[in-house]
């Protein structure tokens, strides 16, 4: 089965690991080690994080946010709701 994506990937594409969703937990191993390998080196220093709590609907479980806010901000700031729906099987935070 092939699978369609951007062009501008195309350079990367033979360096990214295959692997198989049939074992959620194998494959979320998997992911981390292809985390580890990119070897970022992210400095959170300057920014206050929570996790907040909004309500669901009615019967169903709370959901959990994580917020990142900057330490030193004006009056206002812009936002970005970033929400990732690849499977939601094999990524954390």
């Amino acid at each position: 089965m092939g699978y369609n994506f951007d062009a501008e990937l195309q350079e990367i594409i033979p360096f990214l690991p295959v692997g198989s969703f049939d074992d959620p937990v194998s494959a979320r191993e998997l992911m981390k080690d292809v985390v580890s390998a990119m070897n970022a080196d992210l400095d959170f220093s300057a920014l206050e994080i929570g996790d907040r709590s909004i309500a669901g609907f009615e019967g169903s479980p709370d959901v959990t946010v994580r917020v990142y806010v900057p330490k030193q901000r004006g009056p206002s700031l812009p936002a970005l709701l970033y929400i990732h729906g690849g499977g939601f099987t094999v990524g954390n935070l």
